[in-house]
């Protein structure tokens, strides 16, 4: 079969990863993929069995000879602007169980639960595992991190705390609080010895279409801080002591809210991590990694079923 996935795939960030990701499965099967960037000025209208619209639609795309058009949204970041199109989708593929109790009173059975997977980055003989938290923010401004910060600004906490940010608005929150260390950006070599040398990861997002940085962490069998909200505590893997607690909620039309969590949440969240034994500690390294491969096992036979020729 021809497919043409239709995205941001040169972002840099998850759609990148999330294109590169299904073009290698595609073509491990047999398929022929052509990808296209989202919105270009001159798209070449590759001649399609199926065309993928990951989180984005171009709407240019409905055209004769193409014969089926997936979606496989992250529903934060659908607009209204796209609804005129959701009844030529003969597949949405949702990454998460949120992701499908949205859409399917949009499209009904049309909407089929997929799962995703992450990068895996396990290399447990790499380094040794250190008691440090990690929060990786990226250039988003949806993980929260202004309350990570407040909380180790404001409680004084105690316990090293790595930030990756690059994003100059994200950056300026991060400066000059003790025991905080800001890193502009790792290397993909850098990424994989920290998520592994790191046994906490700090990643209370507003929200996740899949949430990669959650899954490789993880993988890596780290011990994962994360939003007492859907999607975020439904994923395999995690430890219900380590849910942090949603403060506010703010509407993020058409879909879903924006789930917001507080310094006091965050600190009492660190704080029961890093005062768990170690033998319960390994308990949820051992746990978060089998979560992981759970989860990425389900998926791929669930995609095998979707593509089989």
């Amino acid at each position: 079969m021809k497919f043409a996935i239709v995205s941001n795939i040169t972002n840099g960030a998850g759609l990148q990863r999330d294109y590169e990701l299904l073009k290698g499965m595609l073509e491990a099967k047999g398929h022929t993929v052509h990808g296209e960037m989202f919105n270009s000025n001159n798209p070449t209208f590759w001649p399609s069995d199926v065309v993928i619209f990951l989180e984005v639609v171009d709407p240019r795309w409905f055209r004769p000879g193409m014969q089926q058009f997936w979606l496989v949204p992250n529903s934060e970041w659908w607009y209204p602007m796209w609804e005129p199109f959701v009844r030529r989708f003969s597949k949405v593929l949702c990454k998460t169980k949120d992701c499908l109790r949205l859409w399917t009173p949009k499209v009904g059975a049309v909407a089929t639960f997929m799962g995703f997977e992450a990068n895996d980055f396990y290399k447990p003989e790499m380094v040794e595992r250190k008691k440090i938290f990690l929060h990786l923010a990226g250039k988003s401004e949806t993980k929260n991190t202004l309350a990570v910060v407040a909380a180790w600004r404001q409680f004084r906490l105690p316990y090293p705390l790595i930030i990756s940010a690059f994003k100059p608005c994200i950056m300026n929150l991060c400066r000059n609080i003790p025991n905080v260390t800001l890193v502009t950006r790792f290397d993909e070599a850098q990424v994989r010895r920290v998520i592994n040398e790191c046994q906490f990861h700090i990643m209370p997002s507003k929200y996740e279409g899949y949430g990669h940085a959650i899954h490789e962490a993880l993988g890596c069998g780290g011990a994962v801080l994360t939003t007492n909200a859907p999607p975020m505590n439904e994923f395999s893997g995690l430890d219900a002591r380590l849910l942090i607690p949603v403060e506010k909620t703010t509407p993020r039309p058409p879909l879903t809210y924006f789930y917001e969590v507080g310094a006091t949440g965050v600190a009492q969240a660190a704080k029961r991590a890093w005062e768990m034994r170690d033998d319960t500690l390994a308990a949820v390294s051992e746990n978060a990694r089998r979560g992981f491969l759970e989860d990425r096992d389900a998926f791929r036979l669930a995609f095998d079923k979707l593509v089989t020729l």
